[in-house]
């Protein structure tokens, strides 16, 4: 199987095509990224806020974690 970015399985990586349904993989996306920078999940919840949204991925741009690899508990695969 290809690796794609964001160790994201090529079935995710189709749903983020559909309407409803990207919606939910755009927030697991974040919430590892989030785990990765070692900050709160419930952060994600900012995202959809209008102005909040903007301010918070500058700051998570410029912010510093330790991890280095991606949580296990956030890797999502599909079985084919």
């Amino acid at each position: 199987m290809p690796v794609l970015g964001a160790d994201l399985s090529p079935w995710l990586t189709l749903l983020m095509f559909v309407p409803i349904v990207n919606l939910i993989v755009f927030m697991f996306l974040w919430i590892g990224l989030l785990l990765t920078l070692e900050r709160s999940t419930w952060l994600v919840l900012l995202l959809f806020l209008p102005i909040i949204n903007i301010l918070l991925i500058t700051y998570l741009a410029f912010s510093k974690g330790t991890r280095t690899t991606t949580p296990t508990c956030v890797r999502l695969r599909l079985s084919r």
